[in-house]
């Protein structure tokens, strides 16, 4: 989730989690700060955990064609439940934006055309993988102006572009988050 229009320039979110998850066997100490009701109903807007679960995938798909999984650990972890993810971004997103800027946020992921952005975001996301789903979505000129506006905006800003809710104790509570859910898949 979160690639950028071609215009746009900087990492995305799928960058980051392919860092988060190079190696799926990774874990990590931390504790996530609790995340507000605002926060938790943004990522939900975000569509975060779609796009965890892409890259989650992703990765134990790898690890199945390398041999270090099977089949039924890929399997379990597309029907698992991924609200950890949900609750560690909120977490971060709570402490990264001011209450202000969430709403700001809020807005633009909620409308017709954050939703646009989010679906071209997502496209671009599996077709830089490889996965299936993933054909050429066009913003229309509407949503480029609306993701144009919002990345002026200081929520955008922190969003999208400087990504500040992307720390060291999000990756890690991720991190531990997916050797929990590995760990069950492999049972």
């Amino acid at each position: 989730m979160f690639i950028r229009p071609k215009w746009i320039g900087g990492a995305c979110l799928s960058a980051l989690l392919s860092f988060v998850f190079p190696s799926v066997n990774e874990v990590c100490a931390q504790t996530p700060v609790p995340e507000a009701p605002a926060a938790k109903a943004l990522v939900q807007a975000m569509q975060v955990q779609e796009s965890v679960r892409i890259a989650l995938e992703a990765s134990v798909q790898r690890d199945v064609q390398q041999g270090r999984f099977t089949q039924k650990v890929l399997d379990c972890v597309k029907t698992s439940n991924l609200d950890f993810a949900t609750d560690t971004y909120a977490a971060a997103v709570a402490a990264a934006l001011s209450p202000q800027e969430i709403k700001q946020a809020m807005a633009f992921f909620s409308s017709a055309e954050g939703r646009g952005y989010l679906k071209y975001s997502a496209a671009q996301e599996l077709q830089a993988r490889g996965l299936s789903g993933g054909e050429s979505v066009e913003m229309s000129p509407k949503e480029y102006s609306a993701t144009s506006k919002f990345l002026d905006s200081t929520a955008g800003k922190k969003l999208l572009q400087d990504r500040v809710h992307e720390t060291a104790e999000l990756k890690a509570s991720l991190a531990r988050g997916m050797a929990a859910l590995l760990g069950q898949c492999r049972r």
